[in-house]
């Protein structure tokens, strides 16, 4: 990271944060909905204000942090209001009017449609700006969304931290713990006519989803640590020709590869 020694935290964000998708796309199309407005300058404010949100207890209302009752010990509301970064009815009007592509949606039916470009922006700024060590960690990861019936792909997984909400494929850096690369998991609710992804392969789909998480670190000499999901002896073999060695947790009772006597 070239000046890295030189950012603040902003500036960190900023350097992670796809600036170019934000102002080309999210901001027009979000506009088109806003009578005043809205600038970039006041669209981080936004995104600050759910961070704030999100990292304060669940048991409060989102309006609650824009409460008139004064914060005590004894109350129910929580201990800090949002009043001096933007108003409830301007925090409101953004997140209604909020629209996250311009595209026009396919001729199929597709739930992900909204979210496909800002997934794609944010890979190619993470793979431009950031170059991770000599080992990254795949694994799965969850987006945090409790209600089943206003998410697309949602999932149960009671073996994560946060069982509820979207999945995740994604790739971290193991000394930073920077992560670099990210694909939704789609699930049930995946359009069949969905066009290919690169490194398609009909016969696995985790051959072709460790190539694409693995793109960034092609070439290198890099490793990556997998878990036992994920130990499938093609994917490793096709990792090496590419430059990536690959390390995995083998379970006995199961992930063994093609021909590997587990005893």
């Amino acid at each position: 990271l070239l000046g890295s020694q030189e950012l603040t935290f902003t500036g960190w964000f900023l350097l992670f944060f796809p600036q170019s998708y934000i102002t080309n796309v999210i901001l027009p199309n979000t506009n088109k909905n806003l009578d005043l407005k809205l600038s970039l300058g006041e669209f981080l404010r936004y995104i600050g204000i759910w961070l704030f949100i999100t990292n304060h207890s669940l048991k409060h209302r989102i309006r609650d942090f824009w409460s008139k009752e004064i914060p005590s010990r004894f109350s129910p509301t929580p201990p800090y209001r949002c009043d001096d970064w933007m108003s409830h009815r301007r925090f409101k009007d953004i997140t209604d009017a909020l629209r996250f592509t311009g595209d026009d949606p396919p001729s199929y039916s597709d739930p992900f449609h909204e979210v496909r470009g800002l997934i794609k922006a944010w890979n190619a700024n993470m793979t431009e700006v950031f170059q991770p060590s000599w080992l990254s960690c795949l694994d799965e990861s969850i987006s945090i969304w409790f209600s089943k019936y206003t998410c697309p792909g949602w999932m149960c997984v009671p073996r994560k931290p946060h069982p509820f909400g979207n999945e995740y494929h994604s790739i971290c850096c193991a000394k930073s713990r920077i992560m670099y690369q990210i694909e939704l998991v789609e699930g049930k609710d995946e359009p069949k006519e969905k066009p290919k992804p690169e490194f398609y392969d009909r016969k696995s789909s985790t051959t072709s989803l460790l190539l694409r998480l693995c793109k960034p670190i092609f070439g290198h000499g890099m490793i990556v640590a997998l878990d036992s999901g994920f130990c499938v002896l093609k994917a490793l073999l096709q990792l090496k020709k590419h430059g990536v060695y690959a390390i995995a947790t083998i379970k006995k009772r199961r992930y063994w590869p093609w021909r590997v006597d587990g005893d």
